[in-house]
């Protein structure tokens, strides 16, 4: 008889998840295909890729989408029976993203990206696609206090990159951990300053922004 996939927590996007499980479920839809490793590897934090594989095996298997895996649960039994019968020929495929058809289709309809989105890519060290996304995120106020970090910033281009590093710690991922901290207490809140650590150590290495280890936000 085929068990479950063994869990020792629910993982989801509003679960506290176990770490542990968090990286034996990455391998173990990238073993059945439904997960390809993000460009900064495979680690123990929830991130969006493990999510949208839960969501597409649920799919995929007719069971209800919704990104949630619980101990024992249908979904955790059905990828019990697919790792348990998984032929070797598949072991190694990966399966093609979602709406990866459609891909034209949605850049020709995306709306004009602001010029001001370039400068932002460029003193960010992101790509152009990722500074839009984060700038939409942005109240005007915020907008604005980015800008004037833009404008008044200059003289050695030697401290751009810790400039750069030191924003994204202190303006983005540590306002995002102190908000969980107050929704859901110290110990989420713990998670996701080691994720921002190590993100910002990542930072000062040279790793470019869009392949940074992710924020671990997810239990918030």
């Amino acid at each position: 008889m085929i068990s479950p996939f063994g869990l020792n927590s629910t993982l989801g996007r509003s679960y506290n998840g176990d770490l542990n499980d968090t990286r034996r479920a990455k391998k173990a839809f990238r073993n059945i295909g439904y997960f390809a490793t993000p460009p900064y590897g495979l680690t123990e934090y929830p991130d969006e890729p493990l999510f949208k594989a839960i969501e597409t095996f649920q799919s995929d298997n007719g069971l209800r989408r919704d990104g949630i895996m619980k101990p024992k649960g249908e979904t955790a039994t059905t990828l019990g029976k697919h790792l348990g019968s998984a032929p070797i020929q598949e072991l190694n495929q990966t399966k093609e993203p979602e709406n990866s058809k459609t891909g034209a289709t949605q850049t020709a309809l995306a709306p004009a990206i602001p010029a001001i989105v370039y400068e932002v890519a460029v003193f960010m060290g992101m790509t152009v696609t990722a500074a839009w996304a984060w700038w939409q995120t942005k109240s005007e106020t915020e907008k604005k206090a980015v800008i004037a970090q833009m404008n008044s910033s200059g003289g050695n281009p030697e401290d751009e990159g810790l400039e750069h590093c030191e924003y994204l710690h202190y303006n983005v991922d540590i306002p995002v951990c102190n908000a969980i901290k107050r929704k859901r207490g110290a110990a989420a809140a713990r998670r996701c300053f080691e994720s921002a650590m190590s993100r910002y150590d990542a930072c000062l290495r040279g790793i470019e922004i869009d392949y940074l280890p992710p924020l671990d936000k997810w239990n918030n």
